[in-house]
């Protein structure tokens, strides 16, 4: 429920998208660099992709031809962003 996944990612940076760009799919690079701002660049989020750093939702991201989606989200509202092992980032539509 949304209490307790605040209660775990609590003191994670939280970004807010409007749920209507997931519909369609977005990229992976507009999302996580131009709508959220979670990473400078869509050349950072690159990089991260190739060098298996980036996880969506705890699983590794490594297809960078791949739309996200509803499909992604988590209690059809969450997406949780992994930067390495140890750095998480909230993306919460409305």
């Amino acid at each position: 429920d949304d209490k307790t996944f605040h209660a775990v990612f609590s003191g994670v940076p939280h970004y807010t998208v409007n749920r209507s760009d997931l519909l369609t799919g977005v990229d992976i690079f507009e999302l996580l660099s131009e709508k959220t701002n979670i990473f400078k660049s869509k050349g950072e989020v690159r990089r991260l992709i190739k060098d298996n750093g980036l996880s969506v939702n705890m699983e590794k991201f490594t297809d960078p031809e791949k739309r996200l989606n509803n499909d992604f989200l988590i209690n059809n509202k969450y997406i949780v962003v992994r930067q390495g092992k140890k750095k998480y980032s909230i993306i919460i539509t409305e």
